[in-house]
């Protein structure tokens, strides 16, 4: 299993009664969400709700996305996962204050958030929900945060949301940022999404499909290159610290560290 701290993909499936069968299907998402917010209907939502505490309950293991922090089904939601077995944290919709935060995990007995920042209100808000106890990770909400305010969909239309959220993540000590859907299945363009997400430093992306899950655990991950560089670097200051002494080696030497982290959250070979 992938420390959540560093899982890539997080593959999303509905948490409709009549799914069922599928949360249990084999799959190689480093994270698994059931979804049952907006992959549920309002009036199914209570059904969907005792299904899957039952289902945890038996043994099932599963993050759960739930409804925004004041929405009339958010109470129903942590009533009903509130000590259950098998709940392995939240991805709590919508968030657009600190207190929405600190609410969800206090129900949820200090279990980990990742909250989605899905709109202007949450995107102003950031820093300080950030920096909230209980918060995992944050997550961008890609298609309702363009419905709110009716940005684009290029990489530079979402370049400062994405921006904001990577700067207030690092500030508060949390892991890299979980960026929204992937679109498509083609291991082409999969990389190309998860290039763009890595490059203001997020280092997850959620997912619908299984189809997506290689390609973006594959662009997520440090290549061989990558790994033998950063292990050669921190090799050359352990054997003489004094001769790297150029005003880039401390953070060259702190991402060569990180980036090496990751690959052995990931099981990825680490020279010696």
């Amino acid at each position: 299993m992938i420390d959540p701290a560093f899982a890539r993909t997080w593959l999303m499936r509905s948490g409709r009664p009549s799914r069922r069968e599928e949360w249990a299907v084999p799959h190689d998402a480093d994270a698994f969400v059931i979804d049952v917010e907006d992959a549920v209907p309002g009036g199914e939502k209570r059904a969907a709700l005792g299904e899957l505490r039952d289902w945890l309950g038996a043994g099932g293991a599963a993050w759960v996305r739930i409804d925004a922090f004041g929405s009339r089904h958010w109470a129903g939601a942590v009533d009903a996962l509130r000590g259950v077995r098998g709940l392995r944290g939240v991805v709590l919709a919508k968030t657009e204050s600190a207190a929405d935060v600190s609410a969800t995990a206090g129900e949820l007995a200090g279990l980990p958030v990742v909250r989605l920042v899905e709109s202007a209100r949450g995107l102003q808000r950031v820093d300080e929900i950030a920096a909230v106890p209980g918060v995992l990770r944050i997550g961008f909400g890609i298609g309702d945060f363009r419905r709110d305010t009716g940005v684009g969909a290029s990489a530079v239309a979402l370049a400062y949301p994405r921006g904001r959220i990577a700067v207030a993540s690092t500030a508060a000590g949390l892991a890299g940022p979980i960026d929204g859907g992937a679109q498509g299945v083609a291991a082409d363009s999969l990389r190309a999404q998860a290039e763009v997400a890595l490059d203001v430093g997020f280092t997850g992306k959620f997912a619908l499909l299984d189809s997506q899950l290689a390609p973006l655990n594959a662009a997520f991950a440090p290549d061989e290159a990558q790994i033998a560089a950063a292990s050669e670097l921190v090799r050359a200051v352990a054997a003489a610290p004094d001769e790297l002494a150029d005003g880039d080696a401390l953070p060259r030497l702190e991402r060569a560290r990180t980036l090496l982290a990751r690959a052995t959250a990931y099981g990825l070979p680490v020279p010696a």
